[in-house]
C-alpha cells in the first residue's frame, strides 16, 4: 500500500469481538501474504477470565486506541451457531 506521501507501508488489521474465527481469519491473511513473499507480524493477546488483562490493559497503559490506529477493523460476532440448536462440536470444524 502507498500512503498519501507516496511511501510504501503495511496495513494494520484488527479482528475483535465475542464471536469465533478471529485467529483463523488472521492466520489466513498471514498465509496469503507469506505466499506473496510479504513481511508480516502478528500480535495476539490471549484471553484472561478477569477481563482486565491482555490487550485491554496493554493498550490503556500505552495510551493507544487500536481501533483508531488500524486500517481495517473486523468485529466478529455470533449471529447464529449450531451449538444453540444442540448440535455438538465436530472434528475438523470446532476442533
Amino acid at each position: 500500500m502507498t500512503d498519501s506521501k507516496g511511501a510504501n507501508r503495511g496495513l494494520a488489521l484488527v479482528h475483535t469481538g465475542d464471536g469465533r474465527g478471529k485467529s483463523t481469519s488472521a492466520y489466513g491473511v498471514i498465509l496469503r501474504m507469506l505466499g506473496r513473499k510479504k513481511n508480516v507480524a502478528l500480535i495476539q493477546f490471549l484471553k484472561h477470565e478477569s477481563g482486565q488483562w491482555g490487550e485491554i490493559r496493554a493498550f490503556k497503559q500505552l495510551g493507544l486506541d487500536p481501533i483508531k490506529l488500524a486500517d481495517t477493523v473486523t468485529d466478529m460476532r455470533k449471529v447464529k451457531h449450531a451449538f444453540d440448536a444442540g448440535i455438538t462440536a465436530r472434528a475438523g470444524i470446532e476442533f
